[in-house]
């Protein structure tokens, strides 16, 4: 018989599922981020398969995320750093599931800075607008649906590795102003909230 422990642990992540249905819609993708944390099958199949189009803008999501949260500096020691006449560019691997469910989710693994390497969850809405699951501000812990490979099996991981989409997203270390203000835009058209608008609005920012 189940301990008295388990029984309430059980419960909980219940409540927390249900808290994220409500919550967003597309959060159904909760299924896939628990079999990543328990190795399963996913019991919501992936028949769809993402066009170029989709995978650019999964690409493009992760990018402004890292811009809107000034973390560009974070990826100093990650990826293949080149030289140009735009300054110091990072190339970093990302791997993107091919196939997504009916309702457009799915998942990429990728490292963010500072954080480290996480698989993350995204829905991708009927207009080509890609949102990911998850904040930077909140760290990527185990109870949310976007969390540490870590978390991972690791036979599974090196699996989606090998079987996914591998491409790169491209991160510059000084952004110049204009490109920081239109990846923020963006966030702010995506998710209702951008990290970098805020804090400009903000009394204490710098005039």
């Amino acid at each position: 018989m189940a301990s008295l422990r388990e029984k309430l642990m059980r419960k909980l992540t219940i409540c927390l599922i249900v808290m994220i249905c409500l919550i967003h819609p597309a959060a159904t993708a909760v299924a896939q981020a628990t079999r990543a944390q328990k190795g399963q099958p996913s019991p919501i199949p992936r028949t769809r398969v993402l066009n170029p189009k989709e995978i650019t803008s999964i690409i493009r999501a992760v990018e402004d995320e890292i811009y809107d949260y000034s973390q560009e500096r974070d990826f100093d020691d990650i990826g293949i750093a080149t030289d140009g006449p735009t300054g110091r560019t990072i190339q970093v691997s990302i791997y993107i599931d091919p196939k997504v469910t009916g309702n457009g989710e799915g998942e990429v693994i990728y490292k963010d800075m500072p954080y480290g390497e996480i698989v993350r969850i995204f829905h991708v809405s009927a207009d080509g607008m890609v949102y990911l699951f998850g904040k930077p501000s909140l760290g990527f812990p185990v109870t949310q649906i976007s969390h540490y490979t870590v978390f991972m099996d690791d036979d599974e991981l090196c699996r989606d590795k090998a079987h996914w989409l591998r491409r790169v997203f491209i991160v510059q270390e000084n952004p110049s102003k204009e490109l920081i203000n239109e990846a923020a835009k963006r966030q702010l058209l995506r998710v209702g909230y951008s990290d970098y608008l805020d804090k400009l609005d903000s009394p204490s920012a710098p005039q």
